[in-house]
């Protein structure tokens, strides 16, 4: 249960700190988002979702979770800026 917290809790605290993404209000819903689906289908039997989401990089150590925040970053800033 706790390896499909930790990832989305860190990646929340992470957030907090960069200044100017309050204002996006895209990026934290994409970037929770996609970690927490990584984290979740890593931490559960899932099947197909659970072998995708331990074949990504640095899933062997635990932080499978870090592209897919990268990707949910990126694309809420994007998104972001295709508003305005």
């Amino acid at each position: 249960m706790l390896n499909a917290l930790y990832p989305v809790a860190i990646v929340l605290i992470t957030l907090s700190f960069v200044p100017g993404l309050e204002q996006r209000r895209r990026v934290y819903p994409l970037c929770i988002g996609c970690t927490a689906v990584q984290s979740i289908a890593a931490a559960l039997p899932l099947g197909t979702l659970s072998a995708l989401a331990n074949a990504l990089p640095l899933a062997a150590l635990g932080f499978g979770w870090v592209l897919p925040a990268v990707v949910g970053l990126l694309a809420g800033i994007l998104l972001s800026c295709t508003e305005k």
